[in-house]
């Protein structure tokens, strides 16, 4: 089941007694939802799921009819702490394979998060900060309780928010007005999102596709982040070209949030701003929180059927350590490669038993394996390729970026531009277990 969303979403923040402070403000939502039905069968209802605390109002057909649904609180087979409610429509008529259906639904309530269940999903609607993620099902996720996922979909969302605030989502903006938004994704996800952060923010331009959002009490702290992103830009724009997204917009959210990093939005913890004893450790903490991530927009997206994270965190982490050496020097360099094999170390002996190939079939060794032996294998590919290793990562970015990858299609693109052969390199460093080899 793919769909659409075409939704005007209304953030209703209040000034709440302290006791009550937890659920904050509401949002409303009213819109159409346009559901392709891929199974090899027919379909007599939809099902989907919802935020615990958000309650449908109204559900009816494209001419407006209203059509029989039900809504019950559930909780889910493969999160048992996580309750939802499990909205349930009885079709008109049964769609068939191939067929598409549009239901109009007006829905809304408050959002306090799933704390319970993710720590640092603590999304809710206030004031001072406002914060929606798909983790919170904010948006009608169609699926089972018993099957729980975040299915692709594109959406064009129209937002009205405070008039003091400004308001981000991922995707691609399409117009801005006080107290108004709208924005859109015409190409899905495999990992259907949609964040919605929103506050009073002080804007800072970093470059002419980048702008920064920060909260008015950490503007006056924001110049070691500054710097971070910018020479970030620098290096990698001359490493791999021009910045691939049109707009990126960069938001920061309060501490005990998490990061997150979608299409051409990126949220990041007020942690960013910790106090560092020199401008030269700030500098770093901010690479590694905030310019980690935007060097993941000229990544090339996994086509793995079981991503190992090789082709987002190890190429990503060994390009920050390039970028580090680029400002600091050799000594800076393999200070933070140092890092990185201590994170495999963390993995302990088990780690040398499971190959970089294989990690995904090793929930704890993805980590250790894609953060911490990733980036060697890179600086090994580095020192094997000598002068043509940045043109050969370029040219995959460039050739990989709309179509996506496989590690195979990695090692094929490196080897075109090696003049010795890749295949034993390969199966030592990515399918062999073992120790860092340095």
């Amino acid at each position: 089941m793919t769909h659409h969303f075409d939704l005007q979403l209304t953030l209703c923040p209040e000034n709440v007694p302290a006791a009550f402070r937890q659920y904050g403000g509401e949002i409303w939502a009213q819109g159409q939802a346009q559901l392709v039905n891929h199974e090899a069968v027919a379909l007599k209802q939809l099902s989907f799921l919802l935020y615990r605390l958000l309650r449908v109002n109204q559900i009816t057909d494209r001419a407006g009819h209203p059509l029989p649904f039900s809504q019950t609180l559930v909780t889910l087979d493969e999160v048992p702490r996580m309750t939802v409610n499990h909205v349930q429509i009885l079709l008109g008529a049964p769609l068939a394979p191939g067929e598409t259906v549009c239901i109009n639904i007006e829905y809304g309530g408050p959002i306090c998060g799933y704390p319970e269940v993710f720590p640092y999903v603590q999304d809710h609607i206030s004031e001072e900060y406002t914060l929606l993620r798909a983790e919170t099902l904010w948006l009608p996720t169609v699926c089972e309780p018993g099957s729980f996922s975040l299915p692709p979909f594109t959406y064009h969302l129209s937002i009205q928010y405070p008039n003091n605030s400004s308001c981000y989502c991922n995707g691609q903006q399409r117009s801005i007005a006080q107290g108004s938004c709208e924005w859109e994704r015409t190409q899905p996800e495999d990992w259907g999102r949609l964040i919605v952060a929103c506050a009073p923010f002080v804007h800072l331009p970093i470059h002419d596709q980048v702008v920064l959002h920060v909260l008015p009490q950490d503007s006056s702290r924001v110049q070691p982040i500054v710097q971070a992103l910018r020479f970030t830009l620098q290096c990698c724009t001359n490493w791999f070209g021009k910045l691939p997204v049109e707009d990126v917009h960069i938001v920061e959210m309060p501490a005990g949030y998490g990061m997150e990093s979608a299409d051409t939005l990126m949220i990041f913890e007020a942690e960013a701003f910790a106090p560092a004893r020199t401008e030269h450790e700030a500098f770093l903490h901010a690479l590694s929180l905030i310019g980690h991530e935007l060097i993941h927009l000229w990544n090339a997206p996994s086509r793995e059927v079981h991503n190992t994270r090789f082709l987002d965190e190890s190429i990503t982490h060994y390009i920050e350590a390039l970028v580090i050496r680029e400002m600091f020097g050799e000594e800076e360099y393999r200070r933070r490669m140092n890092d990185f094999r201590k994170t495999f170390l963390a993995g302990g002996e088990a780690a040398n038993h499971v190959s970089l190939s294989n990690s995904w079939e090793h929930y704890n060794m993805t980590v250790p394996l894609s953060r911490g032996k990733g980036p060697w294998l890179m600086a090994a590919l580095h020192k094997q390729l000598g002068t043509s290793f940045l043109p050969a990562l370029q040219a995959f970015f460039d050739r990989c970026r709309e179509s996506g990858a496989t590690p195979e299609d990695f090692q094929h693109m490196m080897q075109e531009y090696s003049p010795q052969p890749l295949q034993a390199f390969f199966q030592q460093w990515y399918y062999q277990p073992g120790p860092i080899r340095s």
